[in-house]
């Protein structure tokens, strides 16, 4: 009988050594991970309006000839040509 309550204990205070090593390399391991941004950095842009096609884009990719504001070349050219006849 002894010898079951010895190996119950000497059981118990392994488990309890092992549960403390295992927090702390947890703990260590958490400590050295990145921490990643939770916002990402988006540069805001005014949206604006082809007068073409009515496609909303960046202002950064606008093509604009007087007050007319179109989203490429080819609607600019498509414009300006119906325009002209």
């Amino acid at each position: 009988m002894n010898y079951l309550i010895r190996v119950a204990i000497i059981s118990f205070v392994v488990f309890i050594v092992w549960s403390i090593v295992r927090r702390a390399a947890q703990q260590e391991a958490e400590e050295q991970r990145p921490v990643p941004k939770l916002t990402p950095e988006v540069k805001q842009s005014k949206m604006l309006r082809c007068d073409e096609c009515g496609v909303h884009f960046p202002q950064e990719e606008s093509v604009q000839v007087g007050k007319k504001i179109f989203c490429c070349e080819e609607h600019k050219k498509q414009a300006l040509q119906r325009l002209s006849d």
